[in-house]
């Protein structure tokens, strides 16, 4: 028996304690491809894994956050439920989730809420398959026994499809399916983690001052990226150099500097998210970067139950690595996106006061960017006209690097 404590999307302040007994599981994809293998998989929960937990008379998802010691005390503790076969939540996310709270004076479980924000993750695999059996079966013309394994776990109501199974699918479709039918039929592209046709990103054209620029805020992004040493409490306090403000008038080029910046870093297969201040502004942008940048997503309260799926589950892996969403536009919510990969965070026009959430876990989305950029170890660009005063300050302290536009981009007039 193991026990391990669970952050759970409840306005609590603690993490809640599960037991675990490693148990075997019931059916293995590929026990019966191998007639030899008479032993079943064990599975045991690690740290980031996504669970299904009992609190009171509901079930909810929780995060595994540590393993824990056996209780001294004779009470009776609750059994963690299901361990849920998606990627776990990285160590550097848990740490802005503790960071967040303490900082911030939240429950700990009302910010594990704003993580946990897509409720029906239990059921992620489930969907995979269901598209799979309804829609791209006779197209595929797949059958065998990992298929019928599959549409049998479905049949029975299984609350969660073995991810081997879709995995085993999506693979040997990518096998099967010739390229026309890929082109033709895009749901199947989306679903099974197909690529479309690769987007071919424009050259940006950047003046000489802007090129500088760039190219010390990339420079400064590798540096971060061999550093592996530890950060303290009150390194996190104090950002580093890793924080840039690009100030400069209107029409000086400041979004074509970190668009520029961005293009490099989803180049070399890093993700990145771009906050704004007003959820209007997340279409506007989008439309703007698409050109340069692919498929933009853009996350905000005003999204569709499905857009929120798709982006949650896109950002954190979406099972199928070349599906994966790297560039996501949004308001101050977004950063509280599992991403499993990011690698630069930039905010637009940070000297907005609407970064400042005053109803619900009360947080200033622009100052807990910068705290996240530090516990990841990668590069925040901060952008104004107008910069705030806090972050000019923190420009002539040497906590950010302040770089200017002097010149209108390209003779653009106001």
């Amino acid at each position: 028996m193991s026990y391990f404590n669970v952050l759970v999307p409840i306005p609590i302040d603690r993490p809640l304690t599960y037991s675990f007994l490693v148990p075997l599981k019931d059916h293995d994809v590929h026990a019966a491809d191998d007639q030899k293998n008479t032993t079943n998989r064990q599975v045991s929960p690690v740290i980031g894994s996504i669970v299904v937990v009992p609190v009171g008379d509901r079930e909810v998802i929780g995060i595994v956050s540590s393993f824990s010691p056996k209780p001294d005390e004779v009470i009776k503790i609750k059994p963690i439920l299901h361990i849920l076969e998606v990627p776990p939540i990285l160590q550097a996310m848990l740490d802005f989730i503790h960071w967040v709270s303490k900082y911030n004076i939240i429950a700990l479980g009302s910010v594990v809420k704003m993580v946990l924000s897509y409720r029906k993750i239990h059921l992620l695999e489930k969907e995979v398959a269901k598209q799979f059996d309804e829609q791209f079966s006779s197209a595929v013309g797949l059958s065998g026994s990992h298929y019928r394994r599959m549409h049998s776990e479905l049949e029975q109501g299984e609350q969660v499809v073995s991810a081997r199974s879709v995995f085993y699918i999506r693979d040997t479709c990518n096998r099967q399916v010739a390229g026309e039918v890929k082109e033709r039929n895009p749901k199947l592209n989306e679903a099974m983690g197909f690529n479309a046709k690769a987007h071919r990103m424009p050259d940006i054209s950047l003046s000489k001052e802007q090129q500088e620029i760039a190219s010390d805020i990339l420079s400064r992004s590798e540096m971060l990226r061999l550093n592996d040493g530890h950060l303290s409490d009150k390194a996190i306090l104090k950002p580093a150099s890793n924080t840039s403000l690009i100030h400069g008038i209107t029409g000086s080029g400041k979004t074509e500097v970190y668009t520029y910046v961005a293009q490099q870093i989803i180049k070399n297969g890093g993700q990145v998210l771009v906050l704004v201040p007003e959820i209007l502004l997340t279409d506007q942008l989008s439309q703007r970067f698409e050109g340069y940048l692919g498929e933009i997503s853009s996350w905000h309260s005003q999204m569709t139950p499905a857009n929120r799926r798709k982006i949650w589950v896109g950002v954190h892996g979406n099972y199928a690595n070349n599906s994966r969403i790297n560039f996501v536009v949004g308001a101050r919510s977004a950063l509280f996106l599992p991403f499993t990969n990011l690698r630069l965070i930039i905010v637009d026009e940070e000297h907005d006061s609407s970064f400042k959430q005053d109803e619900g876990p009360i947080y200033n989305g622009r100052d807990m960017a910068v705290v996240r950029a530090n516990l990841e170890k990668i590069p925040i660009i901060l952008c104004s006209a107008t910069p705030s005063v806090e972050s000019l300050y923190n420009t002539q302290s040497g906590k950010y690097k302040l770089y200017s536009l002097h010149k209108r981009y390209s003779g653009v007039q106001l």
